[in-house]
């Protein structure tokens, strides 16, 4: 269904191409073929709070789309701690989950 959610490759060198350095901390999110859908992510933190929704809106099915809105911050606009979050990527009617680590000292 869904393809595990994958950073940008930070070396890219194709002209005007844009780098994680660029655009800053983002989820990749490979939606499955079809239609277009509308795409919804959710950040879970390990008590399972939900801290932070994002709806990218309609995008087409068989493609990648990134989130560079993520941040990592929550709905209220607060950096995130430290720490392991879970993900839940919804397009359409399907879902995957999925988790993510997120390590200050990192350029955050």
């Amino acid at each position: 269904m869904f393809r595990e959610p994958i950073l940008r490759n930070p070396f890219s060198q194709q002209a005007g191409a844009q780098t994680l350095a660029s655009v800053g901390p983002a989820i990749r999110v490979a939606v499955p073929p079809g239609g277009s859908e509308s795409l919804k992510v959710k950040i879970y933190n390990v008590a399972g709070e939900l801290v932070r929704t994002m709806d990218a809106g309609t995008v087409a099915g068989g493609s990648f789309h990134y989130l560079t809105n993520f941040q990592c911050r929550n709905d209220d606009g607060n950096v995130l701690s430290n720490g392991v979050y879970f993900g839940e990527a919804q397009f359409g009617s399907k879902r995957k989950f999925f988790k993510m680590a997120i390590i200050k000292g990192s350029g955050l």
